[in-house]
Parts: C-alpha cells; structure tokens; sequence
C-alpha cells in the first residue's frame, strides 16, 4: 500500500510539472515568429477565458518580446475589478444571503483572479510587479502603493491604487467612479439582470439562479428567455429554471448548484474556488446504490473517485474481509486515478448509498487545468503516509 501511494504522488508531481514544461515549450515555440504574433496575443487576451489569459501572459513574460499593447486589457480588467466590487456590495443587501452566497462568493474570487491577472500583466514589463502584488497579500500595502507609484504611469497608478490601498469598500468604489463609466445603480435586482449579460457564463448561470430562487416576476421572464439559446449547457438549464419559476411553476434548481455545494465540503477540494469547483461538477455523476451492491469490484480496472455524500461503505480484501468502513463524507478510489493498475479491494454498499463519481480521465484533466487539485491531493497522501509510517 505504501509503495502504491509513492508512485501516486510521483504521478501527481509529472502532471503538476507537465503543466509548467508546455507554458514553456509554447514560449519557445512560439518566441521563434517573434513580435509579429502580438497582434494575435492582444486579440486573444480580449476574447480568452480567464485561465487561457494568465498562461498567455505566463507566456508573453517569458519570451520577453517587446512591444505588447497591454493597457486596453489593463484598463478593462481594471474595471471589471470595480464593476464586481459594485455588484458584490449590492448582493449583501439581498433578502435571503444563504441563497446568493454562490455568486457572491464568486464575485469576491473574480476580483482576486482579475487583480492577479493585472499584475501579471505588469510583470511582464515591470520586474518588481511580483513584489508588488506579494505586499497586498501579505498586509504590507503601503508598500505596494508606492511601488505602484514609482513604477507606472500617472493614468495606471490612480487606477490601481485604490484597489490595493488600505481603504474602505465605499471610498474604492467612489474613486473608480471617477475614473471610469461605472454602474450607477446598485440594488440587486438591476445587479442581477447586468450579471445574466456577463462575458462569462458562469457568471451568467449563477445570477439566472439567483433570480430564479428570489426575484422571479413576469417582468423577469424575457431577460431569462434571451439566454435560452446560450452557448453553455448549464446557462441553458439556468434559462429554463428561472422562466418557470418565473411563470410561477414548480421546479428544482439546476442539479450543478447542489453539486458545487456538496463538492466544497470535501477535503480533496478545499480551498477550490466556485469555478474550479464547477468544473469539476461538470463531469460529476451522482450514484444511488442499494445495500448489498457492489460499487466497485475487485481486479476491475478502476472507473474514478467516489465521493460518499450519504450512507456506509465496506472496502474488503480479496478474501472478503472488511478492511475499513468509508462513511458520507469521505472518498475512496484515489490511489487507482494515478496507480495504473487494478484495485485489489472490493467496495459494497452496507446501506442504501450516494456516491458522486468523476471518472479517471475526468479527473486528470481536472487537475492539469486547475492544479490547487492536485495539490490538494498531495497533502491527502502525505497524511497517509505520515499515518502510516507512525503506526506501530
């Protein structure tokens, strides 16, 4: 077992390696066309989804190419920070906080993931950005703004340094209305509807939601319809959901809300963020097994990670015997997502049970995208192989 758990860690450090060794690759690759590829940065860091855009600036960073136009993308990105910073205040006021709290929480993880992408942006031209930015994490922010100060241009400096000084909510907020053309109002409702038309989908999902949940009303019914023909599966469902709770139906939330929710509990995905976590519930099925079934059988290769939500289940030896009992809340099949061999333990349901499952090719490529995972992951083994070696 311990040396199972060795080469399942080995596995997980390649795959965090590998994700370093193709940015660089590319960057070699690509440094090769020389600036004459900006223009193409530039287009894609507009039109990119969040994680495409920090490796594309990872990218830009390290073949050190002159000449990139970066400042429409910062002074954009900037005020995407204020707009959510705006909408986030908005939602405190909502009537019921448990049931805005996925976007809400979201909102908060965007501005982090946009402040990062800003500063990764400057470093790609300013050495001491990284600096910088480790000030404002580590509650040394007036050391932050004067790096600021000193580093930048008049414009980027005043639209920064609100965002990193140490103010209040309101005083960031009243200062970025005066650099930029803000949302005015700021009441959930006309919150809610500017967030259904956000770029990003999950965004949009959530705010349709929300809606859906707590302000359904005919007048709502045809800002809900638009998204009917949305490019993303679950914004679609969201669509439909919020439409007929708005016709005053009955009708369950999206099922990928729950998932999100339950998800967080595990420790495997501590820390993950609500996009991180949605898409792994993405590829997350849920299972009902009666007691007595075999939920996954001994010799067979392994079919992925079971997350336990509810009931008990028995992992026995090739002799039958009972070797330990996983309850809701735990997990098992993690070794055989990395061992490449088969399980020489049978699981079987002691009671009626659900299980969430995310199958082995799912899941690697869950971790190469989003790699707090696979880090999360390693922590897991390094307690069982701290048990195991302090067990008499």
């Amino acid at each position: 077992a311990l040396s199972r758990d060795f080469r399942a860690v080995n596995r997980l450090i390649e795959l965090l390696d590998d994700v370093e060794s193709v940015r660089r690759s590319a960057a070699e690759a690509l440094s090769r066309y020389g600036s004459s590829v900006l223009p193409l940065f530039e287009e894609s860091l507009s039109s990119g989804s969040v994680n495409v855009q920090r490796q594309l600036l990872e990218i830009v960073r390290l073949t050190g190419w002159p000449g990139l136009d970066a400042k429409p993308f910062l002074g954009r990105i900037v005020m995407n920070i204020y707009n959510d910073l705006i909408a986030a205040g908005a939602l405190e006021t909502a009537p019921e906080m448990d049931s805005v709290a996925p976007l809400y929480r979201h909102l908060r993880e965007r501005i982090q993931e946009n402040l990062h992408l800003v500063f990764l942006t400057l470093w790609i031209t300013h050495a001491d950005m990284r600096l910088a930015y480790r000030g404002i994490h580590s509650m040394k922010a007036p050391v932050a703004v004067e790096l600021l100060e000193t580093s930048l241009d008049a414009e980027e400096s005043a639209w920064l340094i609100p965002l990193v000084d140490s103010l209040p909510e309101e005083e960031r907020i009243n200062r970025g209305r005066l650099l930029f053309p803000l949302q005015r109002k700021d009441s959930p409702q006309s919150t809610l509807a500017r967030l259904c038309r956000d770029d990003d989908p999950l965004t949009r999902l959530l705010a349709l939601c929300v809606i859906g949940r707590l302000y359904a009303a005919e007048h709502f019914y045809p800002l809900a319809q638009r998204r009917s023909g949305d490019a993303d599966p679950h914004v679609r469902l969201a669509s439909s959901y919020c439409m007929k709770r708005c016709l005053r139906q009955e009708v369950t939330m999206p099922s990928i809300i729950h998932l999100v929710s339950v998800l967080g509990g595990f420790d495997l995905f501590r820390g993950m963020g609500i996009r991180e976590l949605r898409a792994v519930a993405s590829v997350t099925r849920e299972m009902r097994y009666t007691a007595g079934s075999v939920i996954a059988g001994s010799g067979q290769p392994p079919g992925g990670l079971y997350l336990i939500t509810a009931g008990r289940v028995a992992g026995r030896d090739a002799h039958g015997a009972a070797v330990h009992t996983i309850s809701g809340g735990a997990s098992f099949g993690e070794i055989g997502l990395f061992a490449e061999r088969e399980d020489d333990h049978e699981y079987v349901a002691l009671e009626d049970t659900t299980a969430l499952m995310v199958r082995a090719e799912h899941f690697i490529e869950i971790i190469k995208l989003y790699p707090l995972v696979g880090l999360n992951l390693c922590r897991y083994f390094a307690d069982r192989l701290h048990r195991a070696g302090a067990a008499p």
